[in-house]
Formats: structure tokens, C-alpha cells, sequence
């Protein structure tokens, strides 16, 4: 069980009524989206950095294109 403040048990109350989804279905759509948003909008501030530092974007570039071939699947 898990406590959640009035505001927030009466809009996902809400929400359950609202989309006929349970209200544990609910926060566990809730976890899984944020988990999601939380992993790209860190890997967007990561890819920035590397951006931001030639020297690395270089190394990267040079490691992604030596991949590359392991694709082979003829998809640019």
C-alpha cells in the first residue's frame, strides 16, 4: 500500500472512473511513463555533452561508424 495525498487520490480517482482502468493499472502507467521520460530526457542531456565536446563527439562518431557494418541489413 502506498499513501498518496487527498488531491492526488481524488484525480486519480478520477482519472479511473474517467478511463474505466483500475486505479492500480493507472499508477503503474504512470511509473512506466515516467521511467521512460526520465531515461530519454537524461540521454538527451548526455548526447548534449558529448556534443558540446569535439573531441569525444569525434571518438564517438569514429566507434559508431566501425559498428555500423555489424548491421549488414543494407539500411542507411
Amino acid at each position: 500500500m502506498m499513501r498518496v495525498s487527498d488531491v492526488t487520490y481524488k484525480n486519480l480517482d478520477a482519472l479511473a472512473k474517467d478511463t474505466e482502468l483500475s486505479k492500480q493499472d493507472l499508477m503503474e502507467m504512470a511509473v512506466k511513463y515516467l521511467t521512460k521520460k526520465y531515461f530519454l530526457e537524461k540521454t538527451n542531456k548526455e548526447y548534449a555533452a558529448l556534443r558540446k565536446d569535439p573531441k569525444q563527439l569525434k571518438s564517438y562518431l569514429k566507434e559508431q561508424e566501425a559498428w555500423d557494418c555489424c548491421l549488414l541489413d543494407g539500411l542507411e
